[in-house]
């Protein structure tokens, strides 16, 4: 990575960081929501609402080529085991509502939307930063083209092309636009999180793959405590060699308690 990058990329977030210790203390002022909610009507109206204030319109070009996404998961993702539970908790609910906090190129959001017919999937993601330098790394790393491994040459080649003159939010959009139960939103946890409970929108699931610190878990538990949280990253190293998730996670569960399933990379914390 770019040294001047990888230098904003700290500073932002450390200050990310911090706001989200702050706004953590403020959970505790806030009202619960009826958990009820869920199973209301009155959820479904409040997702329309989100996509008509919150899912920027896309004025759609003609692309007569299909435009490729990258999923970012190895074989040993484990990704399976969040799959099992979208199947497993859309028998308690006549439609789920699966929470994805960074989408990356949208391929993570297809596969869940697809695991039930009764699922809606609200994505999140800044999607600001330019991908084409990112995944032209990915594709001569000897430890990471392992994940890209599925596309010709000439593909990644044009997806790279496509992505520079489109940009990724864009071509986000474009390539989830026939997805009708996904809701692409531009934002970051936590204000997302506080968005919906504003909204009286409760989510089924939250799914992390964006968050290592363990602060936004921790919000999202105290602003939606019969959410069901999941992620990616279990395994990740820091510079360091530490683990940071999981001493997150033991750490939430000291708190919460709960016990915390995982496969490969995929964590589930149940309480």
């Amino acid at each position: 990575m770019d040294p001047r990058k990888e230098k904003y990329r700290k500073i932002f977030k450390g200050v990310q960081d911090e706001m989200s210790l702050l706004l953590l203390k403020e959970t505790k002022k806030l009202e619960p929501l009826d958990v009820s909610i869920k199973a209301s009507s009155s959820r479904a109206s409040a997702i329309n609402k989100l996509r008509i204030d919150m899912c920027e319109p896309l004025q759609l070009q003609q692309h007569k080529k299909k435009l490729l996404c990258v999923e970012l998961a190895g074989s040993r993702s484990g990704r399976e085991i969040i799959e099992a539970l979208i199947a497993e908790e859309s028998n308690n609910q006549s439609r789920l509502l699966f929470v994805e906090f960074g989408s990356f190129m949208g391929a993570s959001s297809k596969r869940w939307s697809q695991v039930v017919d009764h699922i809606d999937v609200i994505t999140v993601d800044p999607w600001i930063d330019d991908l084409s330098e990112y995944l032209s790394e990915i594709r001569v790393c000897p430890i990471r083209n392992s994940m890209v491994k599925g596309f010709s040459h000439d593909e990644y080649s044009q997806m790279i092309e496509d992505l520079k003159a489109m940009g990724i939010f864009y071509y986000v959009k474009t390539l989830l636009n026939d997805y009708k139960n996904i809701l692409p939103i531009r934002g970051r946890s936590p204000y997302l999180l506080f968005q919906l409970h504003l909204r009286g929108i409760y989510p089924d699931i939250i799914y992390y793959d964006a968050n290592k610190s363990g602060v936004d878990l921790r919000i999202a538990l105290e602003l939606f405590p019969f959410s069901i949280l999941c992620g990616d990253d279990f395994m990740w190293k820091d510079e360091n060699g530490q683990i940071p998730l999981q001493a997150a996670l033991e750490e939430i569960q000291q708190i919460y308690g709960g016990k915390v399933d995982f496969l490969g990379q995929s964590w589930i914390l149940r309480r």
